[in-house]
């Protein structure tokens, strides 16, 4: 983990990202592993060699716009149901409800895939697990958030729920703020893009 830092450490607070501030999620066992204009994601040590945790915080313009809130629902379950490689990827259930509490046009979600990467036997098979927000900034309706914890590891296996504790309160900490007054939507867009796959 040699040259790992952590948020704090990067010096970067939650609430200066342009649209949003999110609570990042603390402790030792956290560790930011990628930080680009686009996404922010940290993974946590979880016990077991192939089990992964982690949150993330995407975001994107859109080129589409959406009348209404069920509109944005039915993108949303399509985009998040769609499955970009068969061979590996079954998906075995799905939860999306309007999260009109959090914003207009905002949506719960739940997936559950088979992930066979490690082959086709019932030992190769893991579960992965996502979780999250994805809303429309309520001051720009082409300004898209996915806000999101996920879990990855064999089927049957369940986290703690002080593991997935963390996960639920990082997403449901998120609170939209002004438009930025430049128009600058990307996140951190003066930081060195990092990435360590290899941080858990």
């Amino acid at each position: 983990m040699a040259g790992l830092c952590c948020l704090v450490c990067l010096g970067v607070r939650a609430d200066v990202f342009p649209g949003f501030t999110i609570e990042p999620p603390g402790g030792d066992a956290w560790r930011m592993v990628a930080r680009n204009a686009a996404s922010l994601v940290w993974m946590r040590r979880v016990p077991g060699a192939v089990s992964t945790f982690g949150t993330a915080v995407l975001t994107q313009p859109l080129a589409i716009e959406f009348e209404n809130p069920e509109a944005f629902l039915s993108w949303v379950r399509e985009t998040k149901t769609a499955n970009p490689d068969p061979h590996r990827y079954r998906l075995t259930g799905s939860e999306l409800v309007l999260a009109s509490e959090v914003a207009r046009f905002c949506v719960r979600y739940l997936t559950v895939i088979e992930d066979r990467a490690n082959g086709p036997s019932a030992s190769g098979v893991l579960e992965l697990r996502v979780a999250g927000l994805a809303c429309l900034h309520p001051a720009a309706p082409n300004r898209y958030y996915d806000v999101q914890y996920s879990s990855r590891g064999p089927a049957g296996d369940i986290l703690s729920r002080e593991i997935l504790d963390e996960g639920r309160n990082f997403v449901d900490s998120l609170r939209f703020s002004q438009r930025p007054a430049d128009g600058r939507w990307a996140l951190g867009e003066h930081a060195p893009t990092r990435l360590d796959r290899d941080a858990t």
